[in-house]
């Protein structure tokens, strides 16, 4: 399903319903690109290139026009208030399936006297680099061997909710994270590269393996000394 190219959602509202501002052109969306550094070898022809592995953020601009102009000073404070107090930084426009992830809202000048209407203004959103699904896919394990798919085209961190006790084994594909002495349950946040107890202490060393990914495909996960885990990931899309 498509969303109505004259309006943009952000932070909760629709900009066209909540303020009466419209979209005058489909914005200059930049394409995902692996960032790369090139180097020079002797004796050999052309450069050779290797990847990085890391990714830019996207700046996506927007061309607006406040359609109602009545009362213009006051709508404007309640636009501004919209685009500077994020509480839900989810960027959604043409699609309504996916949305861009905005880290910062920047505002240019507003146009009092401009042909399509009193309000003219442009505004450009910083996102992380890639599309994400609305929602986080959330979901329970409690079989060993457990296999699910991942339907994103980026490798997502995977945080999970690991329930046991003593000596824990998680595997995810080829990958093996091993905590020692675990009391109830323990915190896998592989976003933010922590492992914490059940009283929010780190974990760190007495944890050996690296955090997890989930890549495109299909994802098995196993374990030892575990009784349930609850996972949860981002899907992401170049």
């Amino acid at each position: 399903m498509d969303l109505d190219l004259n309006t943009l959602r952000f932070n909760g509202c629709d900009s066209l319903e909540d303020f009466f501002v419209g979209v005058q052109s489909y914005p200059d969306i930049p394409t995902t690109n692996e960032n790369y550094e090139t180097y020079n070898v002797e004796g050999k022809s052309g450069s050779l290139i290797v990847n990085k592995g890391t990714y830019n953020d996207k700046t996506i601009p927007f061309e607006l026009v406040l359609l109602k102009t009545d009362n213009f000073h006051q709508r404007f404070d309640s636009i501004n208030s919209w685009l500077d107090n994020i509480n839900d930084n989810r960027l959604i426009y043409d699609r309504v399936d996916k949305c861009y992830r905005v880290k910062k809202v920047i505002k240019d000048n507003i146009k009092r006297q401009a042909y399509y209407g009193e309000g003219e203004f442009k505004i450009s959103f910083l996102c992380e680099p890639f599309l994400t699904d609305i929602e986080k896919t959330k979901f329970n394990i409690t079989n060993n061997n457990f296999v699910f798919y991942y339907l994103g085209t980026q490798e997502a961190p995977l945080n999970l909710k690991v329930f046991g006790t003593g000596d824990v084994s998680i595997t995810l594909n080829n990958n093996t994270m091993r905590v020692s002495n675990v009391s109830d349950y323990i915190t896998i946040d592989s976003e933010l590269k922590q492992i914490r107890d059940n009283e929010n202490e780190s974990k760190d060393l007495e944890t050996i393996g690296n955090y997890f990914y989930v890549t495109p495909g299909k994802n098995i996960l196993s374990f030892e000394n575990v009784s349930k885990i609850e996972a949860e990931y981002l899907a992401l899309y170049k």
